[in-house]
């Protein structure tokens, strides 16, 4: 019955992973604007060299696992991958999905599929050009 629970956990793990990513670097942004780090603000990180680059690369590497998920595990596989999960946790009583609607929203269907997909799957996306713009902001 639970053949396949462990590969689900790891995908769940995964995109558990990335919404926590993103709540830790939007709290560290919050508390950096309202003062909790004594030494710096957000004008004084952005002044120094190491500073910048740090936000810089946090802001990339947050677009690129966005992209990433979107471009390697299409959005009708992550939802059923999600609900998959959900289905064995909510039988299995030690299992917890505490940031469940989180990870829904992060893996919610964009409808968009690349080109050089594996899946021999019709090319077909959204037609707005600012998919990046949207996918990041959700």
């Amino acid at each position: 019955m639970f053949r396949h629970f462990a590969l689900l956990k790891r995908f769940y793990t995964l995109f558990s992973s990335i919404v926590t990513y993103h709540a830790d670097l939007v709290k560290f942004l919050n508390d950096l604007n309202q003062g909790y780090f004594i030494q710096y603000t957000a004008d004084t990180l952005l002044l120094d060299v190491d500073g910048r680059q740090l936000l810089c690369e946090a802001v990339y590497l947050t677009g690129t696992m966005l992209l990433q998920l979107d471009r390697r595990i299409p959005g009708y596989i992550r939802e059923r991958l999600v609900i998959g999960y959900y289905r064995y946790c909510n039988s299995d009583a030690t299992s917890t999905t505490d940031d469940i609607d989180k990870v829904c929203k992060l893996v919610r269907d964009t409808k968009y599929i690349y080109p050089e997909n594996h899946l021999n799957i019709p090319v077909t996306g959204p037609k707005s050009s600012k998919y990046e713009a949207k996918l990041f902001k959700r």
